[in-house]
């Protein structure tokens, strides 16, 4: 199962408290919307709070409150990755961890996604890989993305390299809900300053893949979505990784201006506000027909530049974090 059918396989079969259970959690209450225990060694007896229809889990603590759902809580409780999540629950309820691959024509067993499956079919699948996919390039830090920004550890974190080949800096993918070591593919970027002139593709795949199928950056960055409550969407990778060196985690990349129906998909199941930052140029109605296809399933905005602080086809990242900032703090709601 991939996560979105894992959240849902435990709310069918009511087995949150079973969760709790092997996470040593202690009085255990159930009520009418949600199920209150208290985290172990501790002595509050309703210190998490959990939604028994989505999942959406609440820890109060002396330190801080901390939100998230049930797979962050146990992220948390037992300092595993979200990919070691998944397994560990698959564990817990005797389910075989299968490679699952998303397909475009695959309708998720949550409800909600009723209201945004695909309005057509079609034979895309992904391929899963596992990290000898990454062999023939150099695994390491440049100067190009250094330059822009992007840390030399959050390129490390996301295996960013060099095609000697290609003369590109590779880009590999994730698959959202896999391994850490599930790779669906790898984007290459030119390092031509004067690729426009040359008419050289800024963007080429060196393993090809359906990013329509895939969300870049939520494999990594799931645990500080879901405590922010927040996923920023942008085009490019390259955001993904700024918002990361900036310690803002909770970004993914659809790879072009349009969400897929399957990309819809996750994104809703992710349940929490869903806000779309699409480069610069891209018309605000376009954006705002966006939007629409998560109203009412989900908090809803948008970012866009009224004051002129973009060029075209800047990303709201391509300046300054306070510019950044400032774009985020006066989005708009829908």
């Amino acid at each position: 199962m991939d996560a979105c059918a894992l959240k849902e396989y435990i709310i069918t079969n009511n087995y949150i408290t079973d969760v709790l259970n092997t996470l040593n959690c202690h009085n255990i209450k159930e009520y009418s919307d949600d199920i209150r225990a208290g985290l172990p060694s501790k002595c509050n007896p309703t210190s998490i709070v959990i939604n028994k229809n989505s999942l959406k889990t609440k820890v109060y603590t002396s330190d801080k409150d901390i939100n998230g759902d049930i797979f962050t809580l146990t992220m948390n409780l037992k300092q595993f990755t979200f990919s070691e999540t998944l397994k560990y629950l698959h564990h817990v309820f005797n389910l075989p961890f299968t490679k699952f691959v998303k397909k475009e024509n695959q309708v998720d067993p949550l409800d909600i996604f009723k209201r945004v499956k695909p309005n057509y079919t079609s034979n895309k699948e992904l391929k899963l890989y596992d990290e000898s996919i990454l062999n023939n390039f150099i695994i390491a830090p440049n100067l190009w993305f250094l330059h822009e920004g992007i840390t030399p550890a959050v390129q490390s974190q996301f295996k960013i390299g060099y095609s000697p080949e290609h003369q590109r800096i590779s880009i590999p993918h994730r698959y959202w809900s896999g391994d850490n070591n599930d790779y669906v593919g790898v984007m290459g970027r030119t390092i031509k300053q004067d690729y426009d002139i040359l008419q050289i593709p800024k963007y080429l795949p060196l393993v090809r893949f359906y990013k329509s199928l895939n969300l870049y950056g939520l494999q990594e960055n799931y645990k500080h979505i879901q405590e922010n409550g927040v996923v920023i969407i942008f085009e490019g990778e390259k955001s993904v990784l700024k918002m990361n060196s900036w310690k803002l985690p909770y970004a993914v990349a659809v790879g072009s201006h349009d969400i897929s129906a399957v990309q819809q998909q996750i994104l809703v199941s992710l349940n929490v506000e869903i806000c779309i930052a699409f480069d610069e140029g891209i018309p605000e109605n376009y954006i705002k027909n966006h939007c629409k296809i998560f109203k009412n399933m989900r908090k809803t905005s948008y970012i866009f530049d009224n004051d002129d602080l973009l060029d075209k086809k800047m990303s709201p990242v391509d300046r300054k974090l306070n510019t950044f900032k400032y774009l985020f703090n006066n989005r708009k709601f829908v």
